[in-house]
């Protein structure tokens, strides 16, 4: 079975290049005005509800439902949906907004062993969204398995980040 990619640009060249059955692309920025509260990211991530609205649950930006063996899941949290598969590929490159969202979900996968159990890491040197037709399946970043101090340190930084002021990002700079 092909993985399910979890990413930080909507990119269609994962199914294209037969990289991944499914792709999610994580719309929030994190950087730009106030910060979601938790119940809005617990919601975003979690079952989808009844009255959920378009846009407020993770499955709305997965980018090929109609080819993907996992299709009837999608009103499962992100969690349990990502139990669906044997493999997970976060892919996140070095935008700041992009390893806020990789920290955000690491933080949230970390209550979740079954889940990170199959959680793998590409970390990009690159610009996804630079890249141009025909690049993307030249690329090959190395994969690592999630251990505990990437988890630890997302999950730091991610509560650092979440502070109102920014003494718990000192204290969380000098855990790296």
């Amino acid at each position: 079975m092909k993985p399910l990619v979890l990413t930080s640009f909507p990119i269609p060249e994962f199914i294209k290049s037969g990289l991944a059955d499914l792709a999610v692309h994580f719309f929030h920025r994190f950087i730009w005005g106030p910060l979601p509260s938790l119940d809005e990211l617990k919601a975003y991530l979690g079952p989808r509800g009844l009255d959920q609205h378009s846009g407020t649950h993770w499955s709305a930006f997965a980018s090929n439902w109609r080819e993907s063996s996992q299709e009837e899941h999608r009103d499962l949290s992100l969690a349990e949906f990502c139990q669906q598969y044997e493999t997970v590929e976060l892919w996140f490159d070095t935008h700041p907004y992009a390893q806020l969202q990789m920290a955000w979900l690491l933080d949230h996968f970390s209550s979740c062993p079954e889940t990170v159990a199959r959680l793998r890491l590409r970390l990009l040197d690159l610009d996804l969204v630079g890249l141009h037709p025909g690049q993307f399946e030249k690329l090959r970043q190395p994969i690592t398995d999630v251990a505990e101090h990437e988890l630890e340190t997302a999950s730091a930084l991610w509560q650092a980040y979440r502070q109102p002021t920014p003494e718990a990002c000192s204290i969380c700079s000098s855990r790296i």
